[in-house]
């Protein structure tokens, strides 16, 4: 770990101008410390290269990129290969010594509301947005080339490894617009819970250009959870979840890598999970 201080700032506001409506409104400043000594090693990997023919009009500046792809030697690009494209290539993968903290101002607007003509019921709502600043994050050889041959200075210093430069907002895993809804229901000895979570549209690749893939992305997506409680005593309780109510499946074509992770309900499908709870 980087021997730099961490200093978060978090400030909290109240209000409750009614008896059926609570709003939080807090805002937090918060850097964080990444590891950054990784050791080299060896990997293989593929990647898509800027300067290959599929790739070297893609980019935010294909122009910048086609210059920079003919200055390293491609004489061609309209008529260029590369292997890496289609077989993996030896590659080193390290840490970097010169990181510095990310920082990130961040607002949060919450509301519960709790109307009096529905005994039980509560509904929370929570508005987040996040502004971050030297974000760490690990790119893979594609990124690495792609900040390269993109640079407006080339050669510039990511293209011998010591500094990078990507943008992930948009792309899958990390939508520009997400959010997650709960109502919950307590009457009695039971309760109740319905979970609604959205996942805005992504792109595979926030750099590339729109044409570059044959599916540029994937649109928004939908989920919806449940679940009933029963306090059966003061000792026992029983609980039912169902995941996934509606059965939607992940959106086309179905993703690798963060996708895995943001859609993995859509690929397990619908499923259910009871639990039971004993106090002593």
């Amino acid at each position: 770990m980087q021997d730099q201080p961490l200093e978060v700032l978090s400030r909290t506001v109240l209000l409750r101008p009614g008896v059926d409506l609570t709003m939080r409104l807090p805002a937090r400043s918060a850097p964080a410390i990444t590891e950054s000594f990784s050791p080299t090693s060896l990997a293989f990997a593929t990647a898509n290269d800027p300067c290959d023919r599929r790739f070297v009009n893609s980019g935010p500046n294909p122009a910048q990129r086609r210059a920079n792809c003919i200055a390293a030697g491609i004489a061609n690009p309209d008529g260029f290969t590369s292997n890496i494209v289609g077989f993996t290539a030896p590659i080193s993968v390290s840490g970097n010594a010169a990181l510095r903290n990310e920082r990130a101002d961040s607002w949060t607007v919450g509301a519960i509301v709790r109307p009096r003509f529905v005994p039980g019921l509560t509904i929370t709502a929570d508005w987040v947005d996040i502004r971050l600043r030297d974000a760490i994050v690990l790119l893979g050889a594609g990124q690495t080339l792609d900040a390269c041959y993109d640079a407006v200075a080339y050669p510039a210093a990511v293209c011998v490894g010591t500094g990078d430069i990507d943008t992930a907002r948009g792309e899958i895993g990390n939508p520009k617009h997400s959010f997650t809804a709960n109502v919950t229901v307590d009457r009695g000895p039971v309760n109740l819970l319905w979970q609604t979570q959205y996942y805005g549209k992504s792109v595979w690749n926030a750099d590339a250009a729109p044409n570059a893939l044959e599916y540029s992305g994937v649109g928004a997506w939908w989920l919806f959870n449940a679940s009933i409680g029963v306090d059966v005593s003061k000792q026992f309780a029983l609980r039912l979840i169902v995941d996934n109510v509606f059965d939607a499946k992940p959106p086309f074509p179905a993703p690798a890598a963060n996708g895995t992770i943001t859609y993995y309900s859509g690929i397990l499908g619908r499923y259910f999970r009871a639990s039971a709870t004993a106090k002593f």
